[in-house]
């Protein structure tokens, strides 16, 4: 019985220390996990630290603390990864290739860290190591997977390893039986090599593929190669012999661009014809080579495929943008009359469509802008206001009727209708256009001080806007005057018979602000004389007004405005775009202060000789 009781009771002790030995274990694993949980909330505090310094390149201050995070947790991926993102962009070599080299060790058939050490052994010209580790990373692709074979070729490609690159193409060549495979990439590396023609062997059998992503990018290529002069002779005569054997809509199409940008139009005109007889469509190429002649402003080649077109698919889809097409270039080539009718052909045969509502819109402003005949452009524009109450054509007559106004000497109406208009439901860009226009049309009306208190408005409510710098330039010119009532009254005078397309009024206050005794504005008189004369198609006497602009004011601040006019018309001239390119990179280096230097670079880049396809 005794022995019972003692067996019970160390039996009782035992679960005891059991109970407490499990409860000690709960108590520590409790104490674990919110150890660890407040570590990991710790840790994403930081990160998020650091995602904001990367945000703003701050990669220095990023790398600091992931350093820091790396020391305490040296297998998280996220640090470590963001870690080589910092070394990467810091050009921290060494570091990178130490922190890869470490990751490698723990994860050898990773090929993303086989590929980061072979490019950092690369940048630090470690060519023989790179090579070395880019082909233990080739030797551990395997299966049918093209992406990670592609994912060497670029990493290559990247590090100028293009032989290696153009080897391993052709072995995945044979691996995948697909003799265009990569084609791109090896095309690309040919052409730095200025293997034209190989390059665009490449390119031409991805052109049949016309849905991949692949072909687009092979058609990308070819076209660069054919805006490239040492290159395109080559691979034009390659795409013709290709559509002679078997003719190819995307080749054709391709032909019919180069041509048409090179300014050959008859043969342009020729393949687009192939390409739509080719197709058996609905005229949808021709309105294509259409779209294509408007982009580029060859106008006679719009109007001589619209009538094509409109002559052999009279039932096409495409048939009101090919008479809206030929309207519009009718109307750039100086045939405003005929245009005219065309667009009333529009509006008979598409009543009530968006279509016909433009149409009318553009007769309203051929109207207004070449026939200046502002009371025939305003019944136009009333009339879609009046059928059309909604929508973009609605829109466009209500903010052209103030216009109508202006041309015809109505100021006061005008501004009404700009006050009316500002009930209308306007964009940023449409409102700070009305208010430019209202402190116009004070300016006009001669009431200075409202005008320059509206421009100075302006500045401030639009400080990135459209009209900012003719804001700014016409405060200037009033702060010039300084209250010499008559120059202000002479300026505002040419300024309003310019709008008014009265070129002769215009010039002629023009040049007496030029030769006033007092001479405050005569700088700026000669600029815009000269404009007035270059829209005139003058362009002798314009370039001539502009010299006399520089000798007589070389200090001044329009003198480069001038300058730039200058440039502009040497370069249509065949004998005058070496000077033009001197005129330009004098801009450039000397005024780059002024708001058109960014046009002035683009214009250089087109005179610049090519230094390959891009």
């Amino acid at each position: 019985m005794f022995g019972r009781a003692l067996i019970l009771v160390m039996a009782l002790i035992l679960l005891g220390h059991g109970l407490l030995a499990q409860e000690g274990r709960s108590d520590g694993s409790r104490q674990d996990s919110l150890l660890i949980g407040r570590r990991d909330q710790a840790t994403q505090t930081k990160l998020r630290v650091v995602r904001q310094l990367l945000a703003g390149k701050n990669f220095h201050g990023a790398a600091a603390m992931l350093e820091s995070l790396y020391e305490q947790q040296p297998d998280h991926d996220i640090v470590l990864n963001l870690l080589q993102t910092c070394y990467r962009q810091l050009k921290l070599h060494g570091k990178l290739e130490t922190l890869t080299r470490r990751r490698l060790e723990k994860s050898p058939d990773n090929l993303s860290f086989k590929l980061t050490l072979a490019e950092t052994l690369a940048q630090q010209s470690r060519i023989d190591e790179a090579l070395l580790v880019y082909e233990d990373a080739i030797e551990g692709l395997s299966g049918r997977d093209r992406n990670r074979y592609l994912i060497v070729i670029r990493s290559l490609i990247g590090q100028d390893f293009e032989p290696r690159a153009l080897s391993l193409i052709d072995t995945t060549r044979i691996v995948f039986a697909d003799s265009t495979l990569f084609a791109v990439h090896r095309g690309m590396i040919l052409e730095r090599t200025r293997k034209y023609k190989e390059a665009a062997y490449e390119y031409l059998p991805l052109l049949m593929q016309d849905t991949t992503q692949e072909a687009g990018n092979a058609e990308r290529r070819i076209l660069a190669l054919l805006d490239f002069a040492e290159s395109a002779p080559v691979v034009e005569e390659i795409l013709v012999e290709t559509i002679g054997r078997a003719e190819s809509g995307r080749a054709l199409q391709l032909l019919t661009t180069h041509f048409l940008k090179s300014g050959r139009f008859d043969v342009a005109y020729d393949y687009a014809l192939r390409q739509d007889s080719l197709s058996e469509g609905n005229g949808q190429s021709l309105m294509r080579y259409v779209r294509q002649c408007r982009d580029h402003r060859a106008y006679h080649e719009v109007i001589r495929m619209s009538q094509h077109l409109m002559e052999r698919y009279p039932q096409s889809p495409f048939m009101a943008d090919a008479m809206s097409g030929y309207a519009f270039a009718l109307t750039q080539v100086g045939r405003p009359e005929d245009a005219v009718k065309e667009y009333r052909r529009v509006v008979e045969q598409f009543e009530g469509t968006p279509s016909a509502s433009e149409a009318w819109y553009q007769i309203g402003s051929i109207y207004l802008n070449q026939l200046n005949k502002p009371e025939q452009a305003l019944a136009y524009y009333d009339s879609l206001v009046t059928l059309s109450p909604r929508g973009q054509g609605f829109l466009n007559a209500r903010k052209a009727i103030p216009q109508c106004y202006l041309r015809m000497g109505n100021l006061d109406k005008a501004r009404d209708e700009l006050e009316l208009l500002k009930t209308a439901n306007l964009n940023e860009e449409s409102l700070e256009e009305l208010e430019f226009n209202l402190a116009l049309i004070s300016f006009y009306g001669k009431v200075f001080d409202t005008a320059e208190v509206a421009l100075r408005r302006l500045m401030v409510e639009y400080p990135k806007g459209y009209y900012v710098n003719d804001a700014l330039q016409l405060i200037l010119l009033i702060s010039r005057a300084e209250g010499n009532d008559t120059l202000l009254y002479d300026y505002s005078s040419a300024l309003y018979f310019a709008h008014r397309l009265m070129s002769d009024s215009a010039k002629a206050s023009y040049l007496r602000l030029a030769e006033a005794d007092d001479r405050v504005l005569a700088d700026v008189a000669l600029l815009r004389l000269a404009e007035l004369e270059l829209a005139d198609a003058d362009t002798t006497e314009s370039i001539n007004t502009i010299e006399k602009l520089g000798e007589m004011f070389p200090e001044s601040y329009y003198v480069p405005f001038g300058l730039l006019i200058k440039a502009d018309v040497l370069a249509a001239w065949e004998d005058g775009v070496d000077e033009a390119r001197e005129i330009y990179s004098r801009l450039l280096m000397d005024y780059s202060d002024y708001p058109f230097i960014g046009d002035v670079r683009r214009r250089l880049r087109v005179l610049e000789p090519g230094s390959g396809p891009s």
